[in-house]
């Protein structure tokens, strides 16, 4: 199971919190997994929401949607003005249309070191653990 998240300050990156097991399908996931992802992605939704961002949630899945890798997957989109919001939109729409490119290994390492560190501060910040 994996749960993408884009936070403000990393652009279009995303991290991946994923459950013990693999789920290629929503129904495949078991209460509890649901249950702590959704639990995750409210304490973050309050956290950006007391700073002034809007949260998108949503579920696109599949070869039209862009995705690389069968896996089941909620998306998590923070924004703060109508043009990142739009502009998500846009990706989001053109990785349905054309497909998206899997990142090489070094860029995905350097993204998820930076949203850890964004992640790390959330969590001590807000008292979630991390």
């Amino acid at each position: 199971m994996f749960f993408i998240i884009m936070l403000p300050s990393a652009g279009r990156s995303c991290i991946f919190n994923h459950a013990q097991k693999h789920r290629e399908k929503f129904s495949d996931l078991t209460l509890h997994e649901y249950l702590e992802t959704m639990q995750f992605a409210q304490r973050l939704v309050s956290f950006y929401k007391e700073k002034g961002f809007r949260a998108h949630i949503f579920n696109k899945s599949g070869h039209r949607a862009g995705q690389t890798v069968p896996h089941w997957h909620e998306h998590l989109i923070f924004t703060s003005t109508k043009t990142q919001e739009f502009l998500g939109k846009l990706a989001i729409f053109k990785s349905m249309l054309i497909g998206s490119s899997p990142l090489s290994a070094q860029q995905l390492s350097g993204k998820i070191f930076k949203i850890r560190e964004e992640l790390q501060d959330i969590t001590q910040e807000s008292g979630m653990l991390s």
